[in-house]
């Protein structure tokens, strides 16, 4: 979240600010990747000083990340800190450099019938059809949700659930990841499958 409403601010986490403690680059950078911006050449620093600063609590401290990935941080909610150690972000926008990320563009969620909903929970759909269940799993669910913009997958399944579903073509299958970034995917375009398989998601909001 962003107080200027560009891509650099004061991070705001639960309607509070982020203490410094122990923030580095990988703790930016996976911030920045789950804001949906570019999870590389993030830029962070606490020697900012807003008068809006006062106005918030200090809601997250000791954020600690193995990497560049949201899900490799530990992080606590009481805090030691305060409003001088408070972290402003600086995030990239996310440029499309190859055909992963261009196909992860190409991801939406609709409803029942058949409208884009971003309330995280939907019928996945990959440039205008749905996503064939087979290789689908915990990992992919991850990935897909974080390149729409949420934190992660709260669980998927997969059935012919709603009648919208006929109205679209099988797009995507055999989705394949070794975690929860989408750069660790394969997929085909082509497909065996039937609407029986189509992926529904329920994604998580970052807390």
């Amino acid at each position: 979240k962003w107080d200027d409403g560009g891509s650099s601010g004061l991070l705001i986490y639960n309607g509070g600010t982020v203490c410094d403690d122990h923030f580095d680059e990988n703790a930016a950078d996976a911030v920045c990747s789950l804001l949906g911006y570019d999870d590389g050449g993030s830029g962070w620093t606490s020697e900012g000083s807003w008068d809006i600063q006062d106005g918030y609590s200090i809601t997250l401290d000791d954020v600690r990340c193995g990497n560049s990935s949201w899900f490799s941080c530990s992080f606590s909610e009481s805090h030691n800190c305060g409003h001088r150690e408070d972290v402003f972000l600086t995030c990239r926008t996310r440029q499309v450099e190859d055909s992963s990320e261009e196909v992860a563009s190409l991801f939406g969620l609709v409803n029942n019938n058949g409208d884009q909903t971003e309330d995280g929970h939907g019928l996945i759909l990959y440039n205008g059809g749905t996503v064939c269940d087979d290789r689908f799993n915990d990992y992919a669910a991850d990935a897909i949700c974080r390149k729409l913009g949420f934190a992660e997958a709260g669980e998927w399944t997969s059935g012919s659930n709603w009648e919208v579903q006929g109205s679209y073509s099988i797009a995507l299958d055999e989705v394949t990841c070794n975690s929860g970034d989408w750069e660790s995917c394969s997929f085909n375009t082509n497909n065996d499958c039937t609407h029986s398989e189509d992926v529904f998601l329920l994604a998580k909001v970052m807390q």
